[in-house]
């Protein structure tokens, strides 16, 4: 599904990966999130994943967000966040430049909170179901998980 975001300049559309979520996984300290995708589309410019602030308790914490390709440890992308300005529930996004020939690359999203507590660690939103995206891979650390991250790409 393609939806057209009004916004200065050329167009930048909207791919929904995964456009619900049914579980949350807790960014505690040394809880690593990965999820592998292939774009749709060249030029992916941004990705956006849902994240909780656990009703107000991630607080004294901070959101990592960081994306690389596939097979590679230089990251193309990151962004922090500290947890007191995360919502209650909503999308976070990651903006970068755009990707020439992403279409054909497959791509790491990583969440990670470095000092999340447990009961107060932020949530990440992902749909626990396997084969929901078949053309990629959820970890939580090294352990593959089914289903996928609630998450959209971005394209010029």
């Amino acid at each position: 599904m393609l939806l057209g975001a009004c916004r200065p300049g050329p167009p930048i559309w909207r791919d929904v990966v995964v456009d619900y979520s049914n579980d949350w996984v807790e960014l505690v300290r040394g809880r690593e999130v990965t999820q592998v995708f292939r774009p749709n589309h060249d030029d992916v410019g941004a990705v956006a994943v849902v994240v909780s602030n656990a009703g107000g308790m991630a607080r004294d914490c901070e959101v990592v967000l960081r994306l690389r390709a596939k097979d590679s440890t230089v990251d193309l992308a990151e962004r922090r966040i500290e947890c007191a300005f995360l919502p209650a529930e909503d999308w976070v996004r990651l903006d970068f430049a755009p990707l020439a020939g992403s279409a054909r690359e497959r791509i790491v999203i990583s969440v990670h909170s470095p000092d999340g507590r447990p009961g107060e660690a932020p949530r990440l939103a992902f749909a626990n179901l396997p084969g929901i995206y078949p053309d990629a891979k959820l970890r939580f650390n090294e352990t593959e998980v089914p289903g996928a991250l609630r998450f959209v790409s971005y394209h010029h």
